[in-house]
């Protein structure tokens, strides 16, 4: 009676080390996790002739982003798609197109953008990264009734990740990428005009702080500054579209959950 109690004593052990062991195992092994966040920003576009800026689109955006992020749990590759979508009003000053006179108004804007990305570690802790892919950004902008512009183009993203602790619950990272502009175009929707961007680079910093609440859920808050360009046109009708910048800088607050 005393050998059963004693092996009924160490099976009830062993249970538990085996469930401790597998506990461990499911909280440190999720290999996919689901970003959800909203996005406030400063959004700074101006179009330039020379030293001369013609016209801006300035003011404060609301919007959204997705992620989805899969990694291998030993080699630390993954793979990320990002999805962020913005619907939300700017204050234009520039000119009328055709009398050059001054103009301040109200722009309506709808932007998307999608980018999928791979990355591979680089140092012997593999909390360091660089990665490379594609994306797509549209920007339909709405100066008046009569006055509609969608902007279309392609990039390639390549970038440096490095990932660190800053408490035994906070995580965070120093993120930095180069966008290369590729097949940009601008459509004048109600005279049928296509016109071809210049392509120009432009990069994207982030700063994302993560507080890991349990082994699934974290509360996530990304500050980032990101500085794009856009070369002038080909000359279609007499028209064209001059070089621009946009400086954007804004902050990422939502929930992550790891699976």
């Amino acid at each position: 009676m005393i050998k059963s109690a004693r092996i009924a004593s160490a099976t009830l052990v062993l249970a538990v080390q085996m469930f401790s062991t597998a506990t461990v195992l499911a909280a440190t092994d999720k290999s996919s996790s689901v970003e959800v966040s909203l996005n406030h920003f400063h959004y700074g576009y101006e179009e330039t002739v020379g030293s001369y800026v013609a016209d801006s689109e300035k003011g404060w955006m609301n919007g959204a982003h997705l992620s989805y992020k899969k990694q291998n749990p030993d080699s630390k590759k993954y793979w990320q798609i990002k999805y962020d979508i913005t619907n939300q009003n700017t204050h234009y000053d520039g000119h009328y197109l055709v009398s050059g006179l001054p103009l301040q108004s109200t722009t309506e804007n709808n932007i998307n953008d999608v980018q999928a990305i791979y990355g591979i570690p680089i140092s012997d802790r593999k909390n360091q990264y660089v990665y490379a892919g594609v994306g797509i950004r549209n920007w339909k902008r709405s100066l008046s009734a009569t006055q509609n512009e969608t902007y279309n183009w392609g990039y390639i993203p390549v970038g440096y990740r490095n990932e660190f602790k800053i408490a035994k619950k906070v995580d965070a990272a120093f993120d930095v990428e180069v966008k290369y502009m590729v097949c940009g175009t601008m459509k004048d929707e109600e005279n049928n005009r296509k016109f071809t961007l210049g392509n120009k680079p432009g990069f994207k910093v982030e700063l994302p702080i993560t507080y890991n609440m349990n082994s699934s859920w974290a509360l996530k808050v990304t500050p980032w500054y990101e500085y794009s360009a856009i070369g002038a046109s080909n000359v279609v009708s007499g028209y064209y579209e001059p070089d621009s910048t946009n400086n954007q800088y804004g902050m990422n607050i939502g929930v992550q959950y790891s699976f």
